[in-house]
């Protein structure tokens, strides 16, 4: 369990720097624009922002019940800090800027990982308990 659990925090680190990255660089797509990934770049940008951070929600929150544990309010209060001050952070990039409408989205995709990690955890722990009543 414990080498499991390094293994999905360091996947969760690997996927906010990579994330970071993404929003703090002046041109992200310059990466794939002569690839076959180039279509990334059609996708909506709302639709990015809210799937990106969905991602990252579930995979910090989701550690969480791996190890047992309750998710604590610091770190829920941390990643929404985090959500909103990477779109704050663009307004000092060359060629990128703040957008309102980008951190909603930032924190929609926040509430919805969250959401689907207490769902998930709370479905399992009544399935759980379940198996142990019969």
């Amino acid at each position: 369990m414990r080498l499991a659990s390094a293994v999905y925090l360091s996947l969760s680190m690997g996927l906010t720097c990579f994330v970071t990255w993404t929003l703090l660089t002046p041109d992200p797509f310059a990466v794939v624009r002569d690839s076959s990934l180039a279509w990334l770049e059609q996708v909506s940008d709302r639709a990015v922002h809210t799937f990106v951070f969905m991602a990252i929600s579930v995979s910090w929150f989701g550690l969480f019940p791996l190890l047992r544990r309750e998710i604590p309010p610091v770190a829920i209060f941390g990643l929404l800090a985090y959500s909103i001050s990477m779109e704050a952070f663009q307004a000092f990039v060359p060629g990128r800027h703040c957008c309102a409408p980008d951190a909603i989205c930032n924190i929609a995709g926040f509430v919805f990982g969250l959401s689907a990690v207490r769902l998930i955890t709370q479905r399992l722990r009544l399935r759980e308990h379940q198996v142990t009543s019969h």
